[in-house]
Parts: structure tokens; C-alpha cells; sequence
């Protein structure tokens, strides 16, 4: 390339970038972040009951059915250090 066609492209190079920084608005620059949309109020779960929450873990629930059945006993005396044994382990 010659030195004269070199310098020509510059110079149109030069105007360009010249006219692009002329015609950009003040306070929209690239990095700026857009304005932030107004997010949806996050949705409400709804509320466990005590049985939901006896459930939800496999071995709280043998725990509980076993509590349960030695409750259940009509013929014997319930063993009650057994059963503080198990609501210890059940907490």
C-alpha cells in the first residue's frame, strides 16, 4: 500500500470515529447497566403441617410408627424409657 492511500484511510478512519463519538448520547455508554425491571413478588410456599414435616424424613417416620405401636399396647405397660429413648432420637 502507498503512504498516500495509507494516510487517506486514516483520515477517514479519524472522521468516522469522529462523527461515532459526536453522535453518541451522554450517560449510554456500553458498561452502564440497564435500569433494572421490577421483579414478581416471589411466590408463597405453602406452609408445612406437623404431619408433612414427620414425612418428609424416612427414618423419623419409623421412628414415629414405632413410638406409636408401643403407645398402642393395650395388654402390657408401655416401656417408657423406650419411649424417651425414641422421642430423644426422634428430636
Amino acid at each position: 500500500m502507498k503512504d498516500s492511500e495509507f494516510d487517506k484511510l486514516k483520515q477517514e478512519a479519524a472522521q468516522r470515529m469522529k462523527e461515532i463519538h459526536a453522535g453518541a448520547v451522554p450517560g449510554d455508554a456500553p458498561d452502564e447497566a440497564p435500569p433494572a425491571k421490577e421483579e414478581d413478588p416471589p411466590e408463597e410456599k405453602p406452609k408445612e403441617s406437623l404431619f408433612d414435616t414427620f414425612f418428609k424424613d424416612k427414618d423419623k417416620t419409623i421412628i414415629l410408627a414405632l413410638i406409636l405401636l408401643l403407645i398402642g399396647e393395650k395388654d402390657e405397660k408401655p416401656d417408657y424409657s423406650l419411649l424417651l429413648a425414641l422421642l430423644y432420637i426422634l428430636i
